[in-house]
């Protein structure tokens, strides 16, 4: 992860954001989507990273300080449930990170995803990761939004099946999602994207 994380680091720090940008980032479920062709928009930019936590993304977001992106969507945060950390410690970088982007580019458009759900059936092990602490960490994510003057977007809730787990129909791994699953994150989206 430390070899991929620099590699993409410093890829994106020899890419500049244009003005008007729109900036998916996260880990790698933001990694692998290719985001401008879902939306058939060159304007959005894709800024994931495999493997990556909530500090990860806060050590490289330098370049708002000196870009004018128009949004950023940001999701994080299951890395850090699927390594052990608390709730709470979690929850505290986020605010930590959110806080940092609106201090850096107090005028971006900001938006908060929900972290997605999970699918311990169909995982290789068991993860450490719950559906239920990640409920808990987007109801203080939802809550902390409100906050900092950013749009809380619930994803969560649209990709669950009858027993409340992430529907297979979205994901072969419990985890990462396919190419239904980004249709379908398009689609809870797009509104934001075309008021962009």
């Amino acid at each position: 992860m430390n070899s991929h994380y620099s590699r993409r680091v410093s890829h994106f720090n020899n890419l500049p954001v244009k003005k008007g940008a729109i900036i998916f980032i996260g880990d790698s479920i933001t990694e692998q989507c290719n985001w401008s062709e879902l939306f058939d928009n060159p304007d959005i930019i894709n800024r994931g990273i495999g493997g990556d936590v909530v500090d990860g993304v806060a050590k490289r977001i330098e370049f708002l300080k000196t870009s004018e992106p128009a949004a950023l969507f940001l999701m994080i945060g299951i890395n850090n449930l699927n390594r052990g950390d608390s709730n709470d410690a979690i929850f505290k970088e986020y605010k930590l990170l959110v806080e940092k982007i609106k201090a850096y580019n107090p005028s971006i458009k900001l938006f908060l995803h929900s972290i997605l759900p999970i699918n311990e059936n169909s995982f290789i092990g068991i993860p450490i990761a719950s559906n239920e602490s990640i409920e808990a960490l987007n109801q203080n994510i939802q809550k902390f939004s409100g906050n900092m003057d950013a749009v809380y977007v619930n994803l969560f809730s649209h990709f669950l099946n009858s027993e409340r787990k992430l529907d297979k129909k979205y994901s072969n791994d419990g985890l990462h999602i396919n190419g239904e699953g980004y249709l379908l994150w398009k689609q809870i989206i797009k509104k934001y994207i075309c008021e962009i």
